[in-house]
């Protein structure tokens, strides 16, 4: 009886290992099934920020063709004002300062949601703003004379 006994303490044993290999096993499986929902809901949350960029900057593209007058007031390189104040620009040329605020404000927001995105499109990112402020001085001018953006934004420009 005391064999029996010990085979059968064996054969639990040996069943107890299966299953503990089955969880361990369920448990792998689990975690990679997380792993790729987790990469999923990352990528669908890139492509929905990165189509949220692309619009936004269809609508100021928009602008810019309906009033070529603010595309030209903002890459105007003989627009040299000496300290950019708001308020006196939007006496002079209302709605070439409005354009240039809102840009600042959207180039603010990319750099913002770009820290979410691989490294290699945030470069990309960063190079396309740097080459707009070097094109359009009047922006450049806004961005410098005003403490309303970060220093990240600032330092596009100051490296342009």
């Amino acid at each position: 009886m005391a064999f029996v006994l010990t085979d059968w303490l064996q054969v639990a044993t040996g069943v107890g290992a299966l299953l503990s290999g089955f969880g361990l096993i369920g448990t792998m499986a689990t975690v990679l099934i997380l792993v790729r929902q987790t990469r999923a809901v990352q990528q669908a949350s890139v492509t929905a920020a990165y189509q949220s960029i692309i619009s936004t900057s269809s609508t100021f593209n928009a602008v810019l063709v309906e009033h070529p007058e603010i595309y030209f007031g903002l890459t105007d390189p003989e627009l040299k004002d000496e300290h950019w104040d708001f308020n006196e620009q939007m006496r002079l040329r209302p709605q070439v300062a409005i354009i240039a605020t809102q840009q600042l404000d959207y180039l603010e927001l990319v750099l913002i949601t770009m820290r979410a995105f691989p490294r290699r499109l945030q470069a990309e990112w960063q190079d396309y703003i740097r080459g707009i402020l070097e094109r359009t001085p009047y922006m450049r001018r806004a961005l410098l004379d005003d403490d309303w953006y970060t220093a990240e934004l600032r330092a596009l420009v100051s490296a342009s």
